[in-house]
């Protein structure tokens, strides 16, 4: 598995010693699928440039049960 980055194809050595981050957006519209999330995905986009490996943006509503158990999947 090789990732096409910013730089180029990366090593699976590489990938490894790249930093990580999760994207969670809180907001019931977007979590009743009312409203599109649009900060998720900016937030990710911005993660890569940096140079972070970024999982698909998540979208839970803003209830306490939901965002601690996104938080411990993350």
């Amino acid at each position: 598995l090789r990732f096409a980055g910013r730089r180029g194809i990366r090593s699976p050595a590489e990938e490894a010693l790249m930093p990580r981050a999760m994207v969670i957006t809180v907001s019931d519209s977007s979590a009743r699928g009312e409203r599109e999330d649009i900060s998720g995905p900016e937030a990710c986009r911005l993660l890569r440039e940096a140079g972070f490996d970024v999982a698909t943006p998540r979208v839970v509503p803003d209830e306490r049960p939901a965002i601690t158990a996104a938080l411990r999947e993350a």
